[in-house]
C-alpha cells in the first residue's frame, strides 16, 4: 500500500495538470483509494484512505482535511 500511495500523490501533484484534457484532470487518489478499497478489509482500507487523503491535504494547496473527508467517504461508500 505504501507504492500505491506514493505512486498516487506524486502523480497527483506532478501529472495531474500536464494529463488535464479541456479543463478536467484525473483524480488519481480517488482512483488508488477504489484499488484499495477493493482489496484490503473494510477498516484498514478505509484508515488508508484517511491517511492517504492527509497526505494528498498537506501536499495540495486546497483547504485542509478537503481530501482526506472525501477519500474516506469514497473509501466507506465502495465497502
Amino acid at each position: 500500500m505504501l507504492l500505491l500511495t506514493y505512486s498516487a500523490l506524486v502523480a497527483q501533484t506532478s501529472l495531474r495538470d500536464q494529463l488535464a484534457l479541456h479543463g478536467v484532470a484525473p483524480d488519481f487518489l480517488a482512483l488508488a483509494v477504489v484499488v484499495a478499497a477493493f482489496g484490503r478489509k473494510s477498516v484498514p482500507a478505509i484508515a488508508w484512505a484517511s491517511l492517504a487523503g492527509l497526505l494528498a491535504d498537506c501536499l495540495g494547496s486546497a483547504q485542509l482535511g478537503l481530501q482526506m473527508l472525501l477519500a474516506t467517504l469514497l473509501a466507506t461508500f465502495i465497502q
